[in-house]
């Protein structure tokens, strides 16, 4: 609740909060802010609240006669009567205020442990058909259930503290996700007792397969999967362990973007699926987890080694390396492991196999084993994410490739015995998605089962995400975390459970970002960055390209401002051109404050040396983009009809090759456009209108262009010089070079109406910053011709001519524009 209150009080701001205006910026990073005193652990505010939280929990003691409950609580807090009668915050926060902000906070806390509780938790189970067929099993997303949802998910209580409610959420998912060994009703999928029965029917601890999944967009998804051998009558000994495994059953979930301060990475996922395989496995049967993640079978280990640990390295090494809540989750799970003195002596006897025949398998690893042979059977199978579609498999039979010993290896160093659970490390996508060996000539390691237990979990990860995206409920936001540390610092309503030095440091680094941003000109490369096909490295550090993409290239306002005298210099050479008469009422020095005097500052020491008149009204300023694009002057504009000239040429060899690719004739000879001319306009007019970040009040604000202002057609050209925005001559430009408008290279913003800070990439094309979706569809447009064995190398020789290098990383993408420009 205090962190609520925080969130809404517009003076305190945090370090790199985006509210923060140029203005307000001290002159260093992290000064603080005093308005954040009184929302301490020992600060006015929240030491009033704890006043009314027991204010509220006494009226519903009173209220009811009885101990109070959690939902009594809360109904008091979320009315503003009990603020209106205690009036704690008087003229400072209103009772509604605080009553709404109660509902929000409250709101938040069960959403949490919505999150902790695995919400929409799914399900998949196989059939007992489906044991006794070579076939293999192909889950579809229809053949999920919700195992967890807003019926059954645990509902914490505001009465009790974050370890309290986290060991209670623990029973409630024991209790609600444990397999049992009671029969089942009739039923098409395997039963639990069944399920158990087929996992250990070798005689061997439960085999769970972990793995995690993570797009691009930030989503992660972790799935566990119960595995059993496939062992056929004829068996004579431990033929199973060279098939592929049987899949029970899988358990996927989908992870918030959020966690904590923190986004979600894929270690957190991989460590989530050791939290599913707890709960899913009764307590006292020995367990063996596949996984390809070193840092959760790391984890793991050493909590469960926590003794050897000092609590400083416990805290800020192990728990803090992947997630502090996530590991004291795992930490209080591994602690409940059954003594040596309590387990059954069939559950030791398990283990002790389990034990053995990991070591035999290392072992084993160390011999060389002939190359394995896929089944071409297999290939037409269905893949996991839709029964239609047809296998993607990587894997060819037709050439063969050196022997992988980095990946195709299973060693003593890659498995830990850990009393009553065993993790082994097996390294991922040896297997294709269709189970065939990705790279011929090898042979999966430590074997066909526990390889393809991994490939099945990573196979039932990437279906998750595409499961998840089809709930209209999922939490993307973690706040406070079940299982925190009791002290623990929070940052913008959400507690920092990596370190605070962490989330401080890439604070700063937001702050510094928001720094550079907001100044109008020298923050717009950083501003553009997304649309930029130009890396920060290319540039340079001091090269002519960086000061012309940083605006700090040499010009007549860059002049004065790096050498004032030149400001005097030039006051005393206009005063010398005056009559006899306004000399003698002019001083002789420029005055003091003459930038605040427009007609001294505009028209006379900033005004352009080359197209003006000193002194006369509407002179342009003599900045870097009046040099780039405006000035009349007979050299800059030679200059600038040449590098639009070599543009143009070298669009059209461009387009004319494409031309003879398409029409197997010249473009001049055709009176179509060819289809990549027609995507890039179509590209580079919808570029313009993206949404960027902007300088607005001294503030960086989201905005977006409802029309093209500098990419227009021949026609909107025309129109606009008729209405006196445009001169004449730019009619004339779009007419002799039409490729470059209608590619934003030339646009066509009036001198009047142009702003660093609002500008799109279409409107500082001039300073070679290339717009990265042209960059991309011309990339595109390269690898269509290398596919199809067409003369890609000529295609690159023109691409490098317009600027643009493609295939070579340490090339700059934009640099012969910019420089030719120059």
């Amino acid at each position: 609740l205090t962190d609520e209150l925080m969130l809404q009080d517009k003076y305190a701001n945090a370090i790199g909060s985006p509210r923060i205006s140029r203005a307000t910026l001290g002159a260093s990073i992290g000064e603080g802010n005093e308005h954040f005193k009184k929302f301490s652990l020992f600060g006015r505010i929240y030491l009033l609240l704890l006043i009314i939280f027991e204010e509220a929990t006494s009226m519903a003691e009173t209220a009811s006669g009885a101990p109070p409950t959690s939902n009594d609580v809360e109904a008091i807090l979320s009315r503003p009567a009990i603020y209106d009668r205690i009036k704690a915050f008087p003229g400072e926060i209103s009772s509604l205020k605080l009553a709404s902000s109660a509902r929000t906070s409250i709101k938040k806390m069960k959403g949490d442990y919505k999150v902790g509780s695995f919400f929409n938790l799914c399900e998949w189970r196989c059939s007992e058909n489906s044991m006794t067929n070579d076939c293999i099993q192909t889950p579809a997303s229809d053949e999920y259930r919700i195992l967890v949802n807003n019926d059954n998910v645990f509902q914490p209580s505001i009465l009790q503290s974050m370890e309290n409610n986290s060991v209670a959420m623990c029973e409630h998912l024991r209790n609600m996700l444990s397999l049992t060994n009671e029969p089942a009703e009739d039923c098409p999928l395997m039963s639990d007792e069944m399920l158990l029965e087929y996992a250990t029917q070798h005689d061997l601890p439960i085999f769970i397969s972990i793995d995690g999944s993570k797009s691009e967009d930030g989503v992660a998804t972790v799935s566990i999967s119960i595995v059993a051998p496939d062992i056929k009558e004829t068996d004579l000994n431990t033929e199973w362990q060279d098939r592929r495994a049987k899949v029970l059953l899988i358990r996927s979930w989908r992870l918030p973007r959020q966690w904590g301060t923190g986004a979600t990475c894929i270690n957190m996922a991989e460590t989530c699926g050791l939290l599913l395989g707890e709960y899913t496995v009764p307590a006292n049967m020995p367990i063996i987890y596949i996984t390809d993640s070193n840092n959760a079978r790391t984890l793991q280990r050493n909590l469960k080694n926590s003794i050897t640990f000092t609590h400083r390295k416990l805290i800020r090494t192990v728990k803090q390396g992947i997630d502090y809540s996530i590991a004291s989750h795992l930490e209080h799970l591994t602690s409940k492991w059954p003594a040596a003195d309590i387990q059954t002596a069939h559950a030791k006897a398990m283990y002790q196999r389990g034990e053995a025949v990991c070591k035999f398998w290392a072992e084993q690893g160390n011999i060389t084993a002939k190359p394995s042979i896929d089944d071409k059977s297999v290939h037409s199978l269905t893949s996991w994410d839709d029964r239609s579609s047809s296998s993607n498999s990587e894997s060819s039979n037709d050439q063969i490739a050196p022997v992988d010993t980095k990946r195709y290896r299973f060693g003593p160093s890659m498995y830990d015995l850990l009393e009553h659970k065993i993790v082994i490390k097996v390294f991922s996508h040896q297997l294709n998605p269709d189970f065939t060996t990705k790279s011929f000539g090898n042979t999966p390691r430590p074997n066909i089962f526990v390889v393809s237990g991994n490939q099945i979990a990573d196979n039932a990860a990437e279906q998750a995400r595409k499961i998840s995206d089809t709930f209209t409920d999922n939490i993307d936001c973690l706040h406070y975390p079940p299982f925190s540390a009791t002290w623990s610092f929070a940052f913008e309503g959400s507690l920092a459970n990596k370190g605070a030095t962490k989330v401080m440091q890439t604070k700063m680094d937001d702050e510094l970002l928001m720094r550079q941003r907001l100044r109008v000109k020298q923050g717009l490369f950083n501003r553009l960055q997304p649309f930029i096909g130009t890396r920060t490295e290319q540039i340079g550090d001091e090269s002519l390209l960086r000061n012309i993409v940083k605006l700090t290239a040499p010009c007549w306002t860059r002049c004065i401002y790096r050498y004032p005298p030149l400001a005097n210099q030039t006051w005393k050479f206009w005063r010398s051109q005056q009559s006899q008469s306004d000399q003698v009422e002019l001083s002789k020095d420029i005055p003091k404050n003459w930038r605040k005097i427009a007609k001294i500052s505009d028209n006379i020491i900033k005004a352009c040396p080359f197209c003006s008149t000193l002194g006369r009204d509407g002179s342009k300023s003599g900045n870097l983009e009046h040099l780039h694009l405006y000035c009349q002057q007979s050299y800059l504009r030679r200059i600038r009809e040449h590098c639009n000239r070599k543009l143009e040429e070298a669009l059209a060899n461009v387009y004319d090759f494409a031309a003879m690719q398409q029409y197997n004739c010249p473009l001049q000879m055709t009176s179509r456009t060819t289809t990549l001319q027609e995507i890039m306009e179509v590209i580079a007019r919808e570029t313009e209108l993206h949404e960027r970040p902007v300088v607005r009040s001294a503030k960086l604000v989201n905005d977006t262009r409802t029309v093209n202002k500098a990419l227009l057609s021949n026609y909107e050209v025309k129109c606009a010089v008729l209405l006196h925005t445009l001169p004449p001559a730019r009619a004339t430009d779009y007419t002799e070079y039409p490729f470059a408008s209608r590619l934003g290279f030339i646009h066509f913003i009036p001198e009047a109406d142009f702003d660093f800070a609002t500008a799109t990439i279409t409107d500082v094309g001039f300073l070679g910053l290339f717009p990265k979706p042209v960059l991309r569809e011309l990339q595109r447009y390269a690898r269509e011709l290398k596919n199809l064995n067409q003369d890609v190398d000529t295609f690159d020789m023109l691409l490098e001519k317009l600027g643009i290098y493609l295939g070579h990383p340490n090339h700059p993408s934009a640099s012969t524009i910019a420089t030719s420009k120059a």
